[in-house]
């Protein structure tokens, strides 16, 4: 039996369910979370947790996770974090707003200083961020 394993990742928590090739929930599990200044290895904690709270994990074929809205977080191509990450009200990109402005179509989701879009031109104008 193949497992689709959804995971959720909340303000205070993150939630997975398991199910089925017939949509049927075969698992489920929590972890509440507090926010602290490391919270990307709380997240990946977190993610570890979930998956090992599903009995028959060597069935899961396919993981989809979801985050909170515009919550941000860098990783290099092993999967680490290289920063912090920006929660979704963090509005550092209100610095860069009238760049996205100027490529984003008028009105759009976007054009926003809570925006992913907005985040990362953000993060890409930091002084050596990107370079090394």
């Amino acid at each position: 039996m193949n497992l689709y394993l959804g995971i959720d990742f909340g303000t205070s928590g993150a939630r997975a369910i398991a199910i089925d090739e017939d949509e049927q929930i075969q698992a489920q599990a929590s972890v509440r979370f507090a926010h602290s200044e490391n919270l990307a290895t709380v997240w990946r904690e977190t993610l570890w947790s979930l998956i090992e709270q599903v009995p028959q994990r060597s069935q899961i074929c396919k993981i989809a996770i979801n985050g909170t809205s515009s919550t941000v977080l860098l990783c290099d191509q092993r999967g680490n974090p290289i920063a912090t990450p920006l929660l979704y009200d963090d509005d550092r990109g209100a610095a860069v707003l009238d760049q996205v402005q100027e490529i984003a179509p008028q009105s759009h989701i976007v054009v926003s200083a809570t925006s992913s879009l907005t985040k990362l031109m953000w993060w890409s104008q930091q002084s050596n961020f990107f370079s090394g």
